[in-house]
């Protein structure tokens, strides 16, 4: 997969602002991927929600980054996701959806990442990264269905992923949707079989998506 990019950040005569996000740029630069996460929060919190779209869409996509970098997939989804909705220019938005795009893929969630990608593509048709992996991960899913079509369609779950999703059910009778869909991708990457709960995974995260949206 090709890399995330990482969008400098747009000063917008913030002068305050201006000394902090730069100092999260070279936190970012030198490694230190925790120290700029949080600061690039700092400088969100700062600016508040009245803040110009294009510094807030730069910042929560380098934010997305960074947390990217610390493989923290789930969250920095989310960051990018954020990026999205509040990008007003076509090649912000395109940039958040790409990187959104890494984020799914590295869930394992192949057709959200498809999905992220074709955004990207629609936003900036000159994007050829996206480009890249929107076919890449298009083959990939094709080969997916080719493989369960050649099985007869069915894959028998391991005993491994019989018990994962025992974990998964628990925690959703719980109420923690997020955590069991975390649950289910974290051990798609360790067992191919548990699959066979597809349905499952797809369910918990379209909840906890609509959980966390609500007031």
């Amino acid at each position: 997969m090709r890399r995330i990019w990482l969008l400098s950040i747009l000063l917008l005569g913030m002068s305050q602002d201006e000394g902090d996000a730069r100092r999260a740029n070279d936190l970012y630069e030198q490694g230190r991927y925790r120290e700029a996460a949080d600061a690039y929060l700092a400088v969100l919190d700062e600016a508040g929600p009245g803040a110009p779209a294009e510094l807030q869409a730069a910042l929560l996509n380098n934010l997305g980054a960074a947390l990217y970098r610390m493989e923290d997939y789930q969250t920095s989804l989310q960051a990018f996701v954020r990026s999205l909705a509040v990008a007003e220019v076509a090649s912000d938005r395109s940039r958040a959806a790409y990187n959104a795009g890494n984020a799914a893929f590295r869930q394992n969630d192949l057709r959200a990442a498809l999905s992220f990608y074709k955004q990207s593509l629609l936003e900036d048709g000159t994007n050829e990264s996206a480009r890249y992996n929107f076919e890449f991960v298009r083959r990939r899913v094709k080969d997916d269905e080719q493989q369960q079509q050649d099985s007869g369609g069915k894959i028998e779950p391991s005993e491994y992923a019989k018990a994962l999703k025992r974990q998964a059910e628990e925690m959703v009778a719980r109420r923690q949707y997020r955590s069991a869909h975390t649950l289910m991708l974290d051990g798609l990457r360790v067992d191919e079989t548990v699959r066979a709960f597809q349905e499952f995974i797809g369910r918990t995260g379209n909840i906890a998506d609509i959980e966390e949206v609500q007031p």
